[in-house]
């Protein structure tokens, strides 16, 4: 249980570290960085089931 707890912040971190790095390497931009950080996001809260605001809402309460 622990695990469905911490293992999305520990990856999100992960993903954030790596991205950072290749903007700082200057190997891609912090516009490219924020596009990648997004869409990740959308594609976990989609997976999460959660598309729309109202969702987004119902999850947090």
């Amino acid at each position: 249980m622990i695990c469905l707890i911490f293992f999305p912040m520990y990856a999100f971190y992960q993903i954030g570290k790596q991205l950072v790095r290749e903007v700082e390497k200057g190997n891609s931009t912090w516009a490219t960085f924020w596009t990648t950080t997004v869409g990740v996001f959308v594609a976990v809260f989609t997976l999460l089931g959660v598309t729309s605001v109202d969702d987004l809402s119902t999850l947090g309460s």
